[in-house]
């Protein structure tokens, strides 16, 4: 393609910057584990010699590691300081290029093709040939991996829906029959102090966690009442001297969760008393609710009215089932997050997803330095001396972040908690304060060089209200680094794709990243570069997806042209299309052995095959009229020496199309040799077109 060397010395470069990158991150987590185990050998020095030999062979195992590494680092920032000098020669030798493009003389060359001798071009066409293969692997597995995560983000939505079901009618009997209303504070108070905990935890996960299987409802329950302790008395036999038998009563601590397990006759009691029981649900799944409708919102003000510390203290575990692997759970959790971070944005809103991310980022660093092959320490241990820097709630908060993972595939992890911030991000858009909130952390994790969760979260939103997707996509381009700019450029791609009513809506916007015509190349942001490479790369890809048959249709099948009127005399989306394809900066991120007029002249050469059609001797009026207006405009914006140039171009197509069908004939190949002609015959078409009009 046209702009293959470029970015061909630019996927290179990123590749050695990822390098470096985790390099760095291993020297910074080897010297922190290094300095950690230096504290604990010189508090063992003298008390505990056997401890204190130990940590002092593993601090010089670490020192060993941190040896390789910073040798490795040396090396790989020669190797990048050399590619981007040749990155540096290679805009330099652009420039210069562009000096003599100001001469006369060197404009009246731009049409010719270097020569090469027949090595050289087979050389090179294999090199292009390897690297558009890698391209377009790389290209189809982040497509994929868009398409996947969307249909996953579109289930959650489904799974929401599904959960707002209608009442059942035997339900609605049972509390008509029902003399009086109960008060919702009532059930929460209990003489017995230990059944008066569990309850209120069973009423919490009944009121902000509905419709949940039994399996899952107990499941949840037993999750929330894991850390609770509480003071119980136990009652033990034991004989005398005698040979009597006596009961002896202890205090005894427990987790609320053990008591829970243990009263397994006496739950369906408490749940009785609670209002609660086994309902068939719509899709006659068994789940347990309210027998009384109206307990739920009742309950649901008691709590945040009247326990605010407790649900502030019970948070701090729910949150985390976010990463339920069960959607109903989660989205109940989703919910209670918003309804959170609502009431409490400082500590639910921004925070609480950089929390997320930054956890993740441990994870995955630890996972990393583990699975070295030089390494003896496990995951476990590795996450130890990574905790050592975060406080005691965010090791603890960590610790439940793992165990909610542990299920999920390692190469999933990512992609699984990206979804769930996602889904979690669309329904913290609606309120104003939460929006800002959401912006502020997009903005953090950029900042923070976390381009790659933002883009991963960002991909399902698109069609999200109050969120701006493609700002975002142009943050990720500008701000970020590595092969996250490509990822980000394939994803803007394939938004081009999705849509052909709403093609033009994003193209408008996209203009916008175009840079000013007099802004110097040097000065070019990773925007300007995309979106001048944008609508190309569009452009000839879809060719390649056109029949012969689709060839000459009004309206035609080729998605630039799709949503064109063809009875509009000045049509502002051919305008835009001329505007950005004759834009002066393409010439300095082509292919230097390509001209800008033979990428140009070849485009609208096949545009006006798609648009008149193979083997018609005449158009449609409609056809002829976009073929009318799309001369008028490019005529419009470029000089008479630029018109030369293409006229140029297109009589050396027209002969080269004259060869190649000479060739084909002598090949046998009689209908390639039809379609040859037929396409040099348009050639000389629109030259005469272009020159008359």
């Amino acid at each position: 393609m046209f702009f293959d060397k470029r970015k061909k010395l630019e996927s290179e470069l990123i590749e050695i910057e990822e390098n470096l990158k985790r390099n760095k991150e291993k020297i910074k987590a080897y010297s922190g584990s290094k300095h950690n185990l230096e504290i604990a050998a010189e508090r063992c020095r003298g008390i505990n010699e056997h401890a204190f030999q130990k940590h002092q062979n593993e601090i010089e195992d670490l020192s060993k590691k941190l040896e390789i590494e910073n040798n490795e680092k040396e090396k790989l920032e020669k190797k990048y300081a050399e590619k981007e000098q040749e990155i540096s020669n290679f805009l330099e030798k652009e420039k210069e290029d562009k000096v003599r493009g100001e001469t006369e003389e060197e404009e009246d060359k731009e049409g010719e093709v270097r020569k090469e001798t027949e090595e050289e071009k087979k050389k090179r066409e294999e090199e292009e040939d390897k690297y558009q293969k890698q391209q377009q692997n790389f290209k189809k597995r982040e497509r994929e991996q868009y398409s996947s995560s969307f249909e996953k983000f579109n289930e959650f939505y489904r799974e929401i829906q599904n959960l707002d079901q209608p009442k059942d009618n035997q339900k609605d009997k049972e509390i008509a029959n029902i003399p009086e209303k109960i008060i919702a504070k009532s059930l929460l108070q209990d003489e017995n102090l230990v059944k008066s905990r569990l309850k209120t935890t069973i009423l919490y996960v009944s009121t902000f966690f509905p419709k949940l299987s039994s399996r899952d409802f107990e499941r949840i329950v037993l999750f929330l009442l894991k850390e609770q302790k509480v003071t119980v008395t136990v009652t033990s036999k034991s004989t005398n001297e005698k040979g009597d038998i006596q009961l002896i009563e202890a205090s005894e601590e427990k987790e609320l969760s053990q008591v829970w397990q243990d009263n397994i006759y006496k739950r369906d009691q408490i749940l009785g008393e609670s209002y609660l029981k086994a309902i068939r649900s719509v899709n006659s799944l068994r789940i347990i609710d309210f027998s009384l409708d109206y307990l739920r919102e009742d309950l649901k003000t008691y709590f945040e009215e009247e326990c605010p510390l407790y649900l502030e203290e019970n948070f701090k575990r729910s949150k985390f089932l976010l990463f339920d692997s069960v959607s109903t759970v989660t989205i109940n959790a989703i919910d209670l997050s918003v309804e959170m971070a609502i009431s409490n944005p400082d500590a639910y809103g921004q925070s609480w997803l950089c929390s997320i991310v930054e956890y993740l980022k441990i994870l995955d660093f630890a996972d990393e330095l583990a699975n070295q092959k030089d390494s003896d320490i496990s995951l476990a241990q590795w996450l130890q001396f990574l905790m050592l820097g975060l406080e005691a709630e965010q090791r603890e908060e960590l610790k439940l972040f793992e165990q909610f993972l542990k299920s999920i595939t390692k190469n999933k992890i990512k992609q699984f908690v990206f979804l769930r911030l996602s889904v979690l991000i669309s329904q913290m858009l609606p309120d104003t304060i939460l929006k800002y909130e959401v912006e502020s952390f997009l903005d953090w994790a950029i900042r923070e060089q976390h381009q790659d969760a933002v883009l991963e979260i960002i991909k399902p939103l698109q069609s999200i209200q109050n969120f701006d997707q493609l700002y975002w996509i142009k943050q990720v381009l500008d701000r970020g680094n590595g092969e996250l700019k490509e990822k980000a450029y394939i994803f803007l791609s394939s938004r081009l794709e999705q849509s052909t009513n709403s093609l033009y809506d994003r193209l408008e916007y996209i203009k916008n990243w175009l840079p000013a015509s007099e802004r110097p190349a040097n000065r070019y942001s990773p925007s300007n570069e995309y979106a001048l490479r944008l609508l190309f790369e569009y452009a000839f890809e879809k060719l390649s997806e056109l029949k012969p048959k689709d060839y000459g249709n009004y309206p035609s099948k080729y998605p630039l042209f799709e949503p064109l009127n063809g009875t509009s005399d000045d049509n502002p989306r051919l305008r835009l299309l001329v505007k950005w394809i004759f834009h002066p900066g393409l010439r300095y991120i082509i292919n230097p052995d390509i001209t800008t007029t033979e990428v140009t002249g070849s485009l609208i050469s096949e545009w006006f095959y798609i648009l008149w059609g193979l083997g018609n001797k005449e158009a449609k009026p409609e056809v002829v009229n976009i073929i009318d207006n799309l001369i008028k405009q490019i005529k419009a914006a470029i000089d008479l020496k630029q018109q030369k140039f293409l006229i140029q171009f297109w009589n050396d197509l027209s002969e080269e199309l004259l060869d190649k069908a000479e060739s084909a004939s002598k090949a046998g190949d009689e209908q390639k040799r039809k379609e040859l002609i037929q396409k040099r015959n348009l050639v000389r078409q629109l030259k005469q077109k272009f020159k008359k009009s």
